[in-house]
């Protein structure tokens, strides 16, 4: 929606006032991360406003529209504007009993010390005469609305919700309808639990009030919060494979499962998110957001180096793509990353001791064809010391040909320490030379860290959903030999398809293994 003109309350900064194609918008909490915006109607036309002037005397500010005059409206007065309340926030459709969800509200004029904002709950038929019920207080603009989970309160589909200050006393427009409905499935008090940090894991915990399954993710710290679906199919937000995943079964009401998770970084801070589902009668909360715990790991942290440039990344001097071939490390477009360094720390990508992986980088190149060369070096922290050493750089780029495409292949040492650790791309623009250091400043580029797990040679992990025999269905490109363990990652569907095949061990979260068409597996080559 196009911005004619704006207007910072000179008396409160928070308050901005924007003249737009569709009349006057303003909002009282601009500072904010994600300030929320309501429509200013009273004494104002909802047409095309082009001007905003503030009378700093009495707090009127005069609105020039576009054919129908002239409108003023006095919400920046401090004195005299009237008191009005507006529910900013869109209701959920439907929410169980016992949830909560923030409500935000644009409040306009003088209030009293002591002053609450409040959110008021219709009864089941929309009405607020009788059977109202107070469900949120705040002394800010925020408020937190919470359903009750009581026998009284009937599940419906017409309930409403309005807002309310205390002095004086004033209500908003109602909101809604949506729909209140039953839950059922709920955590055990203090449930879930993520305890007993380690090195390199720590312990998960859950317990319900009817049998089901409580499944878990393990992301880095700060990570967008994951869909339920992502969580049951050990996904990331970005839908690549998350850090860890697991589901936890819980057989009976009451009933504590727990399980040890291991092969992550130590003095790392992890963000776990938890999803139930029922595998009984009762149900989960359609709507019900996920459970977040999050947990240090014991001991020091790594300390990898920081590369920096002094113009950064500007100019298109980034790494736009790349792609380690059968690998969920596959990033297109990433742009140009705060401070020219970008870090990746919601998925970890298996690699196998002496295996080789091939790869292509690719700068930006715009619609004309246009680009900045690039050279470009790859580390990875073989032995996990946190230091990228010069025997652990597996590919530079050299020569003065250079197109906005490398690749190549990295070679995984034979005796690469297993466990996890960091795979670094750093470019550097052509002109000034090639990448030699995995730290010093350079000029112009870009530098990403890249989470890997270094895995022995007897794991073999799925890439994608494909036939057992097809190299590009597992990292690394080959099938599984006899004497390897296979890992089947979420979401994975391998098939084996008329064919008699062996392995050492095969384990699934929530892959999936097909056998069709008189298929045969083998375990521990019996």
């Amino acid at each position: 929606m196009p911005i004619r003109y704006g207007l910072f309350n000179q008396l409160d900064m928070s308050q901005v006032m924007l003249a737009t194609e569709m009349g006057v918008w303003a909002t009282n909490n601009f500072l904010a991360t994600n300030p929320t915006w309501a429509a200013i109607n009273n004494s104002l036309a909802h047409v095309r406003c082009d001007w905003l002037h503030y009378r700093a005397a009495d707090g009127q500010v005069a609105v020039g529209t576009h054919g129908r005059g002239m409108f003023s409206t006095d919400a920046f007065s401090t004195a005299n504007a009237p008191i009005s309340l507006t529910i900013t926030s869109t209701l959920p459709a439907s929410i169980c009993k016992g949830l909560s969800f923030p409500i935000e509200i644009f409040a306009t004029g003088a209030f009293s010390q002591g002053n609450e904002f409040q959110l008021e709950l219709s009864n089941s038929s929309g009405s607020f005469t009788s059977g109202t019920v107070l469900i949120g207080t705040s002394a800010t603009t925020t408020v937190t609305a919470l359903i009750p989970d009581t026998e009284d309160l009937p599940v419906g589909s017409n309930y409403y919700i309005r807002a309310k200050s205390t002095a004086p006393e004033a209500f908003s427009v109602e909101a809604g309808p949506f729909t209140i409905s039953e839950g059922g499935l709920l955590f055990a008090a203090t449930m879930p639990v993520v305890s007993d940090p380690t090195p390199d894991g720590f312990t998960v915990a859950a317990s319900l009030n009817a049998p089901g399954k409580a499944y878990f993710v393990v992301l880095g710290d700060n990570a967008p919060v994951p869909t339920n679906e992502q969580i049951k199919n050990g996904k990331a937000p970005d839908d690549k494979t998350a850090l860890k995943w697991g589901v936890l079964d819980i057989p009976a009401a009451n009933t504590t499962a727990s399980l040890l998770v291991s092969g992550l970084m130590p003095g790392i801070n992890y963000d776990v998110y938890f999803f139930k589902e029922a595998t009984g009668p009762i149900t989960s909360c359609a709507g019900e957001l996920p459970v977040k715990r999050d947990i240090l790991t014991s001991g020091s942290p790594l300390a990898y180096c920081v590369p920096t440039y002094s113009q950064g990344c500007s100019l298109g001097v980034v790494v736009a793509d790349f792609q380690l071939t059968n690998t969920n490390l596959t990033y297109f477009n990433t742009g140009c990353s705060p401070g020219s360094f970008g870090y990746f720390g919601n998925t970890s990508t298996p690699l196998a001791q002496g295996q080789s992986y091939p790869f292509v980088f690719k700068t930006y190149i715009d619609s004309t064809g246009t680009y900045y060369p690039q050279h470009i070096a790859i580390w990875i922290d073989l032995n996990r010391n946190g230091t990228f050493e010069v025997s652990e750089r597996l590919y530079r780029s050299t020569g003065t040909s250079v197109s906005n495409t490398w690749s190549g292949t990295l070679a995984i040492p034979a005796n690469a320490t297993p466990g996890m650790t960091r795979l670094r791309i750093r470019t550097q623009y052509a002109e000034h030379g090639t990448v030699d250091d995995p730290c010093e400043t350079y000029a112009y580029g870009e530098a990403e860290d890249h989470l890997i797990t270094l895995e022995d040679n007897s794991v073999i992990v799925s890439a994608q959903t494909g036939d057992w025999d097809m190299g590009t269905t597992w990292v690394g490109g080959q099938a599984p030999t006899g004497n390897q363990k296979v890992i089947i990652q979420p979401g994975h569907i391998v098939r084996i398809n008329g064919l008699s095949v062996s392995a050492k061990e095969v384990s699934l979260v929530n892959g999936t293994l097909d056998v069709v068409n008189n298929g045969l597996l083998l375990l521990n080559g019996q």
